[in-house]
């Protein structure tokens, strides 16, 4: 919606379709930084190379299936228009390492300026994470702003199942039990939700 985006709330950032070029202009290769090619893999590359047997989980639970590590290796690849056989594995893995500490840094900015528009302080606030990126992304977003740990909620503990996976489905439920009530519903009351 128009009032999510003028917030900052639709960041159009992920852990699958995400473009690495909308993340960095420019990839470490052989101890320089290079301009990669803006066709040249997606954060779902950058995962699996570093996170393969963790991917294959969170993707079973979206019925996606995974590739072979090299096909992601391959993608990668293409930021510097090579393909395996002229760039080394170990290249590649530090070229996604790279790749997802600026993620961090992407995501955290849209976060700051998300509290910043409803003037909320990041240390003052709490945090409930879901969705597919929560501990490869968004529990290393909340340690770089420095968010105390007792404000860190994972709904994994609270929502039944694998529904923590669906983040704005659950987030809309969540907003809906609000209104219903007419309060907000502690997190302890999500458990007694069915599905």
């Amino acid at each position: 919606s128009i009032g999510r985006q003028l917030t900052g709330e639709m960041t159009w950032t992920g852990v699958l379709f995400t473009p690495v070029s909308s993340l960095t202009e420019y990839v470490p290769l052989r101890g320089r930084l290079v301009k990669g090619n803006p066709r040249g893999g997606t954060a779902n590359d950058v995962y699996n190379i570093i996170y393969y047997e963790k991917m294959r989980d969170l993707l079973g639970t979206y019925e996606i299936k995974q590739k072979e590590k090299d096909r992601y290796a391959l993608n990668l690849a293409s930021l510097f228009l090579c393909d395996l056989k002229n760039i080394g594995p170990d290249e590649i893995e530090n070229a996604a390492r790279y790749v997802s500490v600026k993620h961090v840094e992407v995501v955290a900015g849209f976060l700051l300026q998300v509290l910043s528009y409803h003037k909320m302080h990041v240390k003052d606030t709490d945090f409930v994470l879901m969705g597919i990126g929560k501990d490869i992304l968004l529990k290393k977003v909340l340690t770089l702003l420095d968010v105390d740990q007792s404000r860190i909620f994972d709904a994994a503990d609270y929502i039944p199942g694998d529904l923590w996976a669906h983040g704005s489905s659950v987030g809309a439920a969540l907003r809906t039990l609000d209104h219903a009530a007419g309060e907000r519903v502690p997190l302890s009351a999500i458990k007694g939700v069915k599905t």
